[in-house]
């Protein structure tokens, strides 16, 4: 996340102003990786409250 933040200042000095299409491509690509980053740690918490759960000796019995 950081390269794309560094890229982008990178590749648009301050001497030119950035379009807004850049900027919202930008931001879209930004919200895709948070997105992105989200999902991976919903889904090891929920894999390891699976495993967690499936290590438990049984109760029911």
């Amino acid at each position: 996340m950081a390269l794309l933040v560094t890229h982008a200042v990178v590749s648009h000095p301050c001497g030119s102003s950035p379009s807004i299409r850049w900027i919202s491509e930008e931001l879209i690509i930004l919200g895709m990786l948070l997105l992105g980053m989200l999902l991976d740690i919903l889904l090891s918490m929920l894999l390891v409250l699976v495993v967690h759960l499936l290590n438990q000796p049984n109760q029911l019995t």
